[in-house]
């Protein structure tokens, strides 16, 4: 077994990264999210309240989708920083 840590994420690294302003979603977050929001139909039950974490980089089409899937229920939107908010 081995004993070595896995590797760790620069903090100066992300802080820039998280900084960077994304005019769009990356592809990937947002075919990701479209395939993730696909499988809601088998969930039955509609939930009051749901909450987006960083829509502006995980997929704001997939956002907007959600949205229309649940029109009734309360949406919470958390950003990281208030420049993306």
């Amino acid at each position: 077994m081995s004993t070595d840590l896995p590797p760790t994420i620069d903090p100066a690294a992300a802080l820039r990264w998280q900084a960077l302003p994304s005019p769009d979603s990356p592809w990937l977050h947002e075919e990701v999210a479209r395939r993730m929001e696909e499988r809601l139909q088998w969930i039955k039950l509609q939930p009051q309240a749901w909450a987006d974490w960083g829509p502006s980089r995980g997929g704001m089409a997939s956002h907007a989708r959600l949205r229309e899937r649940y029109p009734h229920a309360e949406c919470y939107v958390v950003e990281g920083s208030l420049e993306s908010a």
